[in-house]
């Protein structure tokens, strides 16, 4: 059986960083960040900074989100 929430994947394409900020789950390969960090992020279609509360690097397959159709940090907002 497939996981669900691995979005149908049954092999792994490596592993991914994924950060929690204003509550949700975004995919954050192309950025380093840190918890308290200040990402740039769409939300709602609306671009927000918010805060990092949690990173984790993360299989595809045992992802808490589909890496597939996650959406990602736009960028890291300095203040």
């Amino acid at each position: 059986m497939i996981h669900s929430l691995s979005g149908g994947v049954i092999k792994g394409g490596g592993s991914h960083r994924i950060v929690k900020a204003g509550g949700r789950w975004f995919l954050s390969d192309e950025f380093a960040v840190s918890v308290g960090d200040t990402v740039l992020v769409e939300i709602d279609g609306k671009i927000t900074k918010e805060k990092v509360s949690d990173v984790k690097i993360v299989d595809e397959t045992i992802s808490p989100i589909r890496i597939k159709f996650a959406p990602s940090v736009i960028n890291v907002a300095f203040d």
